[in-house]
């Protein structure tokens, strides 16, 4: 179930409203708190969506803070690959056949970025475009 699909279903309006009842006060200001966050994140963590003790109830000051400061940070694993599963060189279409990542095509790369991977392929043991 997709990330969208789980905050629209019943399931989580009835676990949110659970959450808020029972933990009523933001963890991080202890003011009254309205909106409820996976403290691991969905996109990466999708087997503890439903999990209660990967849920806290925050202010929406609190967790528009914490969801700023956790946007595009996740980084890459020692293959090299985005750990964010929603990146789109994640993407199974616009990957090579295979298991090793592509570019995009060279239409949709900029110059620049061409240039940029051109000098650094032979530099990495990489094959260019």
């Amino acid at each position: 179930m997709g990330m969208k699909r789980i905050y629209e279903s019943v399931r989580w309006r009835k676990l949110r409203a659970c959450k808020l009842r029972s933990e009523p006060l933001c963890r991080v200001c202890k003011t009254p708190a309205n909106e409820v966050d996976h403290i691991l994140a969905v996109r990466t963590h999708p087997h503890l969506a439903w999990d209660w003790d990967n849920l806290q109830s925050l202010c929406k000051r609190c967790h528009s803070t914490k969801s700023a400061n956790n946007e595009h940070i996740l980084g890459c694993d020692a293959a090299g690959m985005p750990l964010d599963a929603g990146h789109w060189w994640n993407d199974k279409s616009l990957r090579a056949l295979g298991n090793e990542p592509c570019l995009a095509p060279k239409d949709i790369v900029s110059s620049r970025g061409i240039e940029i991977w051109e000098n650094a392929a032979p530099v990495l043991g990489l094959k260019g475009l």
